[in-house]
C-alpha cells in the first residue's frame, strides 16, 4: 500500500467493478435505464486504498471547509445545508429572495474527469483505466469507464467533492448564496426589485453551465424564499435566448423538506401525514384487538420506524407543528400506530390513546425532539430549553 501511494500506483485489477442495479423507487418506466442505480463492487484492497487516499488528501487539502458544501462533510448535513438557505435568507437585507433548486442530469454518473486531474494531478492513476462488469444470468458484458464517480467506492465521495469545490463562492455575497449537499444546488438571489433579481440569477447560471454540462431543465425549480411575491413569473436557465424556461413554484422539495415561501412546511406535514398512512395500513392489516402482532413489536416499529421517518430534519420544520391544521393532521397521522400499540377499539378517541401508550401526542413529541437534539449540540441551555417546553405545552 505505502509503495502504491509513494508511487502514484492504483493497479489496474483493483479498478474493475462488479456492478448491480437497484430500481429507483418511485421510477414506474422499467424500460429506461434512468429507472435503475448502478451500484460499483470494488474488490477490497481497492476500498483500503481509497481510504488511504481520502486520507491523504484530507490531511494536504481543505476539502472539508470548502464554501457551502455540506454533504460528505464531517458535522455537516442536510439539516445545516437547509439552515443555511434560510438563515441567509432571513438574515439577507434585500426585500426580494428568489431560489434556483438545481437538478443535474446522472450527476455521480456524468462527472468530467480531466478537471478532478487537474486538481488533483497526483491522485491520476486512481481514475484512469477503470472498467465495469455487469453478469446477467450467464452473460458478462465489461466495459471502460471515461467519466463518473463509482457509486459504491470509498473515493467517489471525495472526487465529488473536489469537482464541487470549483463552483466557488458567488462574487457578491451580499446578493447571492449558494448551498450544496452532495449534487443538489441552490442558488438564492436576493435584491430590491424581483426584475434585478431575474437578471442576476440569469447571469450567474451561465456559470453553473459551464461547470456542469448536463441539467434537468424540467427538474430544476424556481421559488420565492422571501418578499411573497406569488408564482406567475419564470427566467430562462441562461442569458442565451434559445435557453430552456424555469417556471415558478408554490413550494419546493428540497432535499426531502417541502420548503414553501411562508416557512410554515404545512405542505410537508401533509406529505409526511399521506407516507405514514401507508406504512400503518400494513400495520393494521397484521393486528387487531384480539388477534395479530403484540403491543411491544408495535411499539418498537413505532419507536424504530415511524418517530425517525417522522422527525427528519424536524430542526428545520418544526416550527409547523403550531398550526392549528397541522397538529388535526400530526393526531390523525398518530391514531393508526397508537391502536396498534394499545390494541385498542378504533371508536377510542386519539386523546385517550395516547394517553393509555403512554406517549405524547405527536406535535409535542416533534417539539420534544427538536429541543432536546439544539439542548444536546448546545444551541441552548437547559434553562431556556424548560421555558420553551413549558411555552409549547401551554399553548395547546
Amino acid at each position: 500500500m505505502n509503495e502504491c501511494i509513494e508511487n502514484a500506483i492504483f493497479p489496474d485489477c483493483w479498478k474493475v467493478s462488479r456492478l448491480v442495479i437497484i430500481p429507483k423507487s418511485g421510477k414506474k418506466v422499467r424500460s429506461n435505464h434512468k429507472s435503475y442505480r448502478p451500484i460499483s463492487l470494488l474488490p477490497m484492497m481497492s476500498k483500503v486504498l481509497e481510504t488511504l487516499i481520502i486520507k491523504r488528501i484530507e490531511s494536504e487539502t481543505s476539502l472539508n471547509v470548502i464554501g457551502n458544501q455540506h454533504g460528505f462533510v464531517a458535522g455537516r448535513s442536510t439539516i445545516t445545508a437547509m439552515e443555511s438557505l434560510y438563515n441567509w435568507a432571513n438574515a439577507s437585507k434585500c426585500r426580494h429572495v428568489f431560489g434556483v433548486f438545481l437538478d443535474i442530469t446522472g450527476a455521480f454518473d456524468n462527472v468530467k474527469w480531466s478537471p478532478i486531474l487537474e486538481r488533483l494531478h497526483e491522485i491520476g492513476a486512481s481514475i484512469r483505466s477503470r472498467h465495469a462488469k455487469l453478469k446477467i444470468e450467464n452473460v458478462v458484458k465489461t466495459r471502460q469507464l471515461t467519466r463518473g464517480c463509482p457509486q459504491g467506492s470509498q473515493l467517489g465521495p471525495t472526487l465529488w467533492k473536489v469537482d464541487m469545490s470549483d463552483i466557488g463562492t458567488p462574487p457578491d455575497q451580499q446578493t447571492q448564496h449558494v448551498v450544496t449537499y452532495a449534487d443538489d444546488i441552490a442558488i438564492l438571489t436576493g435584491a430590491a426589485r424581483p426584475q434585478t433579481v431575474f437578471k442576476r440569477m440569469t447571469e450567474y447560471l451561465d456559470v453553473m453551465r459551464t461547470w456542469a454540462e448536463k441539467y434537468s431543465e424540467t427538474k430544476t425549480q424556481l421559488m420565492s424564499v422571501k418578499g411573497g411575491l406569488k408564482p406567475t413569473y419564470s427566467i430562462t436557465f441562461g442569458t442565451n435566448n434559445e435557453a430552456a424556461v424555469i417556471e415558478s413554484t408554490s413550494s419546493v422539495k428540497n432535499l426531502g423538506v417541502i420548503l414553501d415561501p411562508r416557512q410554515s412546511y404545512a405542505d410537508h406535514i401533509f406529505e409526511l401525514a399521506g407516507k405514514s398512512k401507508d406504512l400503518y395500513k400494513r400495520l393494521r392489516g397484521m393486528s387487531s384487538a384480539n388477534w395479530g402482532m403484540s403491543r411491544r413489536t408495535a411499539r418498537i416499529i413505532y419507536e424504530g420506524v415511524f418517530l425517525p421517518r417522522i422527525t427528519y430534519a424536524a430542526e428545520v420544520w418544526w416550527e409547523g407543528v403550531k398550526l392549528e391544521k397541522c397538529k388535526k393532521k400530526l393526531g390523525s397521522m398518530q391514531r393508526d400506530p397508537l391502536i396498534a400499540i394499545t390494541s385498542a377499539y378504533r371508536t377510542a378517541s386519539t386523546n385517550c390513546l395516547a394517553a393509555v401508550a403512554g406517549e405524547l401526542p405527536l406535535d409535542l413529541k416533534i417539539i420534544e425532539y427538536v429541543f432536546k437534539r439544539q439542548a444536546k449540540l448546545g444551541a441552548i441551555t437547559p434553562e431556556s430549553l424548560n421555558s420553551r417546553v413549558s411555552y409549547s405545552h401551554s399553548g395547546r
